[in-house]
C-alpha cells in the first residue's frame, strides 16, 4: 500500500531487511535500502513498532518498523534550525516524532 503523503511533505515506508520507498509530494517513489538510510539519534524510551514515517516542512511523525537495534553506533543529532514562520528544518536530516513519544532522526545516504 502506498503511504500517502501530506501537504508539502514526503512519506517513507520502510520494510525491515528490504527496500523502502520514499515519497515525495507529487507521489513519485525513490527506492532506497536499508543501508541507505542511516539513522542519527534516537529516544527509545518508546517502543517503536511498525508504521510508516510522514513528513511536513522537516516535522515528522514517525510509526517506524523496528529495524535499527544498535543506536549507539549513529551519530548524535544536529541541532535544529528554526525558522521565524516557526518551520524547523535540519540539514540533510529528518525528525520524526512517533505519535507516543520517541524521537528519531534519519537521513537518506546519496
Amino acid at each position: 500500500m502506498k503511504p500517502e503523503p501530506e501537504p508539502d511533505g514526503l512519506a517513507v515506508r520502510l520494510f525491515d531487511g528490504e527496500q523502502m520507498e520514499v515519497y515525495s509530494d507529487i507521489g513519485d517513489a525513490i527506492q532506497v535500502t536499508p543501508e541507505q538510510v542511516q539513522l542519527v539519534s534516537m529516544d527509545t524510551s518508546t517502543e517503536l513498532v511498525s508504521g510508516m514515517l510522514f513528513g511536513v516542512d522537516g516535522v515528522c511523525k514517525l510509526w517506524i518498523e523496528n529495524v535499527f537495534d544498535e543506536v549507539d553506533k549513529y551519530a548524535p543529532a544536529i541541532d535544529p534550525i528554526t525558522y521565524p514562520d516557526g518551520r524547523v528544518a535540519f540539514e540533510h536530516d529528518t525528525i520524526a516524532r512517533r505519535r507516543a513519544g520517541a524521537i528519531a532522526r534519519m537521513k537518506v545516504l546519496q
